[in-house]
Formats: C-alpha cells, structure tokens, sequence
C-alpha cells in the first residue's frame, strides 16, 4: 500500500495540509486529528483504489474476451463421408470441433482445424477428403448444414450461408480432379439437439439425387 510522510502545516478536524518531504503539499484525512509541526504517515487509498479498479477493469475486459472467443455462436456441420461438426464464433472462427463418425475421426487426426477461419477450415476438410479418397471422381457430395446456438448465431447463420456456399465451390474448382454435388443448408437449434441426442447428423432432409455436376446449391430449412 503505498505511503507518504509529511509535516502537518495545517489542521483543521480529521483534515489537514502536510509538506511531503519531496516538497509537495497534499490534502489529506486523517482518522485522528493531528498537530501542527506533527510528521504523519498517510497511506493514500485513491491510488490504490485506482490502480485496483484498472486492474479490475483489464481484468474483465480480458476474461469477457476470452469467453466471447470461446463462445460457440454457430455449428457448421460438413457431411462428405467424414462426417465432423465445428463450432464457430462471433469471428467465424473454429473453436469446437467434433467428429461424427469414424472417418471423421480419422480426418480429425490427420489436419488441424481449431483457430481456423471457417473458410480455411473447409478448404483443409476437403483437401484431406480429396487426398483420401473420400470424394469420388464423380457423383461425390459436399453437405454442410449452418445451425445458431444463439441470439447472435441467428443473424451470423443467414451471413455466413451464402459465404460457405461460394468458399467451398471455389475450393471444388481447385481440384479438378474430381467433381461434387455442394449443398448448404440451415436448420434450427432444436433439430440439431434432437438429432444428438439420437446420434445422428443435423441433415435429416432427403436432398435431391447428385447428377455428377460440380455444384448444385440447395438451401432449405430443415
């Protein structure tokens, strides 16, 4: 706590005038009044209160950031034959990241997705996926399903539909060697927990029959 010493220049009650002894005159309030000529010690609680409630104040602003980072807003759930779902942030960022079957799992294992941008995410998902074999040369299929887990996620499932839409078929377009069916869907909150707790995917919604063309956009509600 810090202190300061001083020579009582004037005194008035519980308040008086001390000369610090690096020639500053300070105001202070004293619990006992004290004598002219008297050298007191005053422990100066306003910049101790201050330099707390800074510390406090970084203290929380650092704390709400964290969790707001680590706060899933939306899940993107991407279906090729890994199945695995990411959980986004107010940034679009992968912060959660849950394999969905076996070769998810196995994708999981071989590529690095959490602190990704969406985009970036998906564009390893289906670079692995395509080096594995798990997109055919033909007649594959791409199925991404946006859900909110809350009241921002909502407005951020309408932004970044059309966003994932456009990343993914100009991912597809890099790798000529194969072609896909690119379907991006939204659904509701609700949907995706029923479907967990039954074990299954958000996309319960048959979509059409893949033609063997390189994109065929749908997006509906499930």
């Amino acid at each position: 706590m810090p202190t300061v010493k001083g020579v009582v220049m004037e005194s008035r009650g519980h308040e008086a005038v001390i000369l610090t002894r690096s020639g500053q005159f300070k105001r202070v309030r004293q619990r006992k009044p004290a004598a002219v000529g008297e050298e007191i010690t005053h422990r100066e609680w306003g910049k101790e209160l201050a330099l707390y409630l800074a510390a406090t104040a970084i203290l929380f602003l650092v704390t709400w950031r964290i969790v707001d980072f680590f706060t899933v807003c939306v899940y993107a759930t991407v279906e090729i034959n890994p199945a695995i779902e990411m959980g986004l942030n107010s940034a679009q960022r992968v912060v959660k990241v849950t394999p969905l079957n076996e070769e998810g799992q196995a994708l999981l294992r071989a590529t690095h997705l959490k602190g990704n941008k969406v985009d970036k995410a998906l564009e390893k998902v289906i670079s692995v996926s395509v080096a594995r074999g798990y997109l055919p040369r033909s007649g594959g299929r791409v199925l991404i399903t946006v859900v909110p887990s809350n009241n921002k996620g909502r407005g951020l499932q309408e932004e970044i539909i059309p966003h994932l839409r456009t990343r993914v078929n100009q991912v597809m377009a890099e790798h000529k060697e194969v072609t896909a069916q690119v379907d991006v869907v939204k659904s509701a909150s609700r949907t995706r927990k029923e479907n967990v707790e039954r074990g299954r995917t958000p996309a319960t919604k048959s979509l059409p029959a893949t033609d063997g063309s390189r994109s065929c956009e749908t997006l509906s509600e499930i």
